[in-house]
């Protein structure tokens, strides 16, 4: 008799808590390419009214917070979808963000960003 079948892999499942994380980093990052839009247009209009350089550096910025806004885009429909380099795409800007907290002195958001980092290595597993 030959060597039984090996059992059909078993299928992943997203925690509950990494899909919330996921909904809300998609908002964000919605949130941010909007943002980033209008300060472009806005600065169109610096550009054209007020100063050149006024314009540019709004220009800067819009385009700051429309990459920004794109890579949280990515980040979760990776997370979605249980992807690794999300995980460590989130586990860098959440690294970043919880740095920007605590040198502002925004005690509760680094308290956030070292939870939602303690909560990503606890759900490493379930990504691939």
């Amino acid at each position: 008799m030959g060597a039984p079948y090996p059992p059909p892999p078993v299928p992943r499942h997203r925690p509950i808590g990494v899909t919330i994380l996921a909904v809300l980093t998609i908002l964000a990052g919605i949130i941010f390419v909007l943002i980033g839009l209008v300060i472009l247009v806005f600065s169109a209009v610096a550009a054209a009214y007020l100063s050149v350089v006024i314009g540019g550096l709004g220009a800067l910025a819009g385009a700051i917070f429309l990459v920004a806004g794109i890579i949280i885009l990515l980040a979760g429909f990776g997370l979605l979808h249980l992807r690794m380099w999300a995980w460590w795409l989130a586990m860098i800007a959440f690294v970043l963000s919880l740095g920007a907290a605590a040198v502002s002195g925004n005690v509760i958001g680094a308290v956030v960003d070292f939870l939602l980092i303690i909560y990503l290595i606890v759900v490493r597993k379930h990504f691939r």
